[in-house]
């Protein structure tokens, strides 16, 4: 008879530490590569975005604030993919200086090419807990009118003929992954 009380409150505790134990989550922090390919739009509409290496999304890079919300003039940069979003950069992000920049003599063809490192501040849904590091690279060739005589229009009031922009970024972010 002993036994079997032992037995029932062994099987009555099992019951119920059941619900607590599974209910209960394990977090580990991985660091994973990735690289985000951006085709930079007008003003008017969102950029499109692709996130690869060992993340693979895609969506859209918007500007934000600091809390990650929308807006036109936001100094951070908003990826909002279908897995969830990944705010990026800050104040800080905007590339100090061309790292080159080349004009072609009598055509007035201008390709410029910047470099800048800008944080990975926080992500929601998939990406919830993800900061890193990433190298950004934006790079533009710029076609601008040619004035009689050769010169290029240059200055604020230049209106290129024709342009190509991309942006590319890299870097090393550590991600906390739940598992319950």
């Amino acid at each position: 008879m002993r036994n079997l009380v032992r037995a029932a409150i062994l099987v009555g505790m099992v019951i119920a530490m059941a619900p607590a134990a599974a209910g209960s989550a394990v977090t580990a922090s991985v660091s994973r590569s990735i690289s985000v390919w951006v085709t930079p739009s007008d003003s008017q509409r969102p950029s499109r975005v692709l996130v690869t290496g060992s993340l693979v999304d895609f969506g859209e890079a918007l500007r934000a604030n600091s809390d990650g919300r929308r807006d036109p003039r936001g100094s951070f940069t908003l990826l909002a993919l279908h897995k969830g979003s990944i705010l990026v950069g800050g104040p800080e992000l905007s590339p100090s200086a061309p790292t080159s920049t080349a004009a072609r003599s009598g055509t007035c063809a201008v390709s410029t090419t910047a470099d800048d490192r800008i944080p990975v501040l926080r992500g929601t849904r998939n990406y919830a807990g993800i900061t890193g590091t990433m190298t950004v690279s934006v790079s533009s060739v710029l076609i601008l009118p040619l004035q009689p005589g050769g010169k290029c229009v240059t200055g604020s009031g230049a209106h290129p003929l024709a342009s190509w922009s991309t942006i590319t970024a890299s870097g090393t972010v550590t991600i906390s992954i739940s598992k319950t």
